[in-house]
């Protein structure tokens, strides 16, 4: 499956980068580039919804680890977006939930 992703202002002034498919090692690349060049932009806040990721591997997280380094040196916030169920287990298992901040919708199923 492929990546899609889309990015458009958010309502904080940040930015608002919404990603579908698969996040792996041939698909890194296309997130990794939104990512800077949404901080290039000047954004210092950037959300990134993962609602419609199927599937991450390391790549990936390494990319979203990445991200947050960046935009923490230049005093600014990733926050991830996420209730997919498989994803955030990822993230559990792996300890990503203790370094990123990750939000879910409080009336979605677990």
């Amino acid at each position: 499956m492929l990546l899609h992703i889309d990015s458009r202002s958010g309502v904080d002034g940040g930015t608002e980068i919404e990603v579908r498919g698969e996040i792996d090692l041939t698909t890194v690349n296309k997130l990794r580039t939104a990512v800077i060049d949404a901080v290039t932009a000047g954004a210092r806040r950037v959300h990134l919804m993962l609602d419609g990721v199927t599937y991450i591997d390391s790549a990936g997280l390494g990319t979203l680890i990445g991200a947050h380094k960046r935009l923490t040196a230049l005093g600014g916030e990733l926050v991830v977006r996420c209730d997919v169920e498989r994803v955030l287990q990822l993230f559990r298992m792996t300890g990503v939930d203790q370094v990123l901040t990750i939000q879910q919708d409080e009336a979605a199923p677990a």
